[in-house]
């Protein structure tokens, strides 16, 4: 088996080659496994999936049961702990959407006096049946104590960790397989 060898226009080609000289096709991403590094996003955070929790809630909008996953997301480079999230998927007018929030603040210490809490709507947009994230006010809920102080959607907008919790819902919506696969799941037969 042959691999990284240079093409005829000078660039390497990274992926391993059979015995025929073809490429070989990745292996295929499987449901019920973390996914491997080939499929992270270039944002260096990782899922601590020892963390992840998995529970059913009923949606205060249809009254249906609906599925949420949450788990703390890890840098890579420092190993610290930089957020908290809790995907809430939810099927409305026949549409896949979750509701993500992120509470990014330091997790050394139980006191979350600097935990800010910003929420997304990933889900279909304007006559199109492609997933987008919009920013959306945060609600607070009862069962959540580390959310700190949520964010509306102008105050979000405007703040300066904007930029850290759009790499958290990347990481998300790349990592979280059920999440993925509730947003993105549906567009797989067309």
């Amino acid at each position: 088996m042959e691999s990284n060898r240079v093409s005829r226009w000078g660039r390497r080609r990274d992926r391993p080659r059979c015995r025929t000289g073809r490429l070989r096709k990745p292996e295929k991403l499987r449901r019920d496994n973390p996914p491997s590094n080939r499929y992270r996003s270039a944002v260096a955070l990782t899922i601590d999936y020892g963390t992840r929790l998995s529970s059913t809630f009923t949606c205060d909008d249809c009254g249906a049961t609906e599925t949420r996953y949450a788990a703390y997301i890890y840098d890579d480079h420092n190993d610290t702990r930089v957020s908290w999230y809790l995907a809430s998927c939810c099927h409305h007018n026949d549409q896949h959407e979750a509701y993500i929030d992120a509470t990014l603040g330091t997790w050394e210490t139980e006191a979350s006096d600097d935990h800010v809490t910003f929420c997304c709507r990933v889900g279909p947009f304007v006559d199109s049946d492609m997933p987008a994230c919009t920013l959306v006010d945060a609600k607070s809920a009862a069962d959540q104590t580390v959310k700190g102080r949520t964010l509306t959607r102008e105050e979000g907008l405007s703040h300066p960790r904007i930029g850290e919790f759009w790499n958290v819902v990347d990481t998300v919506l790349s990592n979280d397989i059920s999440v993925n696969w509730h947003v993105y799941g549906h567009l797989q037969g067309s």
